[in-house]
């Protein structure tokens, strides 16, 4: 779906969008509301990262997403020297990435939830400067309030040379040598900028179309080679939960799934997996994905994942 220049698309409330990819050269405006929320995804069944194009503004673009949950692309949102807003929104379950800024990107971001992807959450290049979280100026509109947390890769890989303002946002965590060990930036390459991330939320900020029901289900995941034949993942759940565990490769494709539709209690829970695929033979050593999903008994659903690297 292409957009061109001097063209409007206006995507309405409750509306779904699926496979292929968006590119915007003229204006998007995707305007859900938090009961009825814009999903824009994959066509693939069951549903696989990096299975469409996700949604591109090229330069010149405008526009902006609110309450719209973005999910499967390779990168969920791409920005080249264009300035959209992104507001109450969800990036998740990506591929590569779920925002990428590059060019002179300024897209501001308020309010919205990169979580759970299989790569970086955030990548920053060129001369981009996207818009994070400001406490610096009198409007209200830019102030974060977003949550970034759980991130496969880096939560925030920035390769540009100026600072990045990313103030008053929720990183799952209370301590800044936690954030600062899931952001790579200028303190680990000299040369680029930093990104700066205090003052931070000491809480969740409890907006966004899909923050309620995953907010703290499974509080942690954690998986660790226990010897050279077996896998122990271990899943902490705030409430009772059926709970399944699929294990992906870096590229985030399926490899087995360990349990499913497994009831589970409240607390710490451990699943072995043998590191054999699904058809039965031994995984090779490197690099792995773990995923678990849990459905509470009223509905809930929260996702979370993890790496682990099997050595021979």
């Amino acid at each position: 779906l292409g957009i061109a220049s001097g063209a409007v698309l206006v995507v309405h409330r409750g509306n779904t969008i699926m496979g292929g990819g968006i590119d915007v050269r003229g204006t998007l405006r995707a305007n859900g509301t938090a009961e009825e929320p814009i999903l824009l995804t994959t066509a693939a069944s069951p549903p696989t990262p990096g299975s469409w194009e996700g949604l591109k503004w090229f330069a010149g673009a405008k526009g902006q997403i609110r309450y719209t949950t973005i999910e499967y692309a390779g990168i969920n949102v791409l920005v080249d020297s264009a300035r959209p807003r992104i507001t109450d929104s969800s990036l998740r379950y990506s591929q590569d990435v779920a925002l990428r800024c590059t060019g002179t990107a300024t897209p501001i971001v308020y309010r919205t939830q990169i979580v759970d992807n299989y790569g970086n959450g955030i990548e920053i290049a060129d001369d981009a400067r996207p818009k994070l979280g400001n406490l610096r100026t009198s409007r209200t509109d830019d102030d974060g309030d977003n949550t970034i947390l759980n991130n496969a890769g880096w939560w925030v890989y920035h390769r540009a040379p100026l600072n990045v303002l990313a103030e008053n946002n929720w990183w799952g965590t209370t301590n800044s040598s936690t954030i600062l060990a899931n952001i790579n930036d200028g303190r680990d390459v000299p040369g680029y900028g930093r990104v700066v991330f205090d003052p931070f939320l000491t809480g969740p900020p409890g907006t966004g179309p899909t923050q309620q029901p995953n907010i703290a289900l499974i509080t942690s995941l954690q998986a660790l080679q226990a010897s050279g034949r077996s896998v122990a993942i271990y899943c902490s759940l705030s409430a009772p939960a059926r709970l399944q565990v699929r294990v992906m490769n870096i590229a985030g494709r399926p490899v087995r799934i360990i349990c499913q539709d497994r009831q589970m209690a409240a607390g710490l829970n451990t699943v072995l997996w043998d590191r054999r695929n699904a058809a039965g033979a031994r995984v090779p050593a490197g690099m792995y994905l773990v995923e678990a999903t849990a459905w509470s008994q009223t509905g809930n659903q929260s996702r979370s994942l993890t790496k682990v690297n099997l050595t021979p």
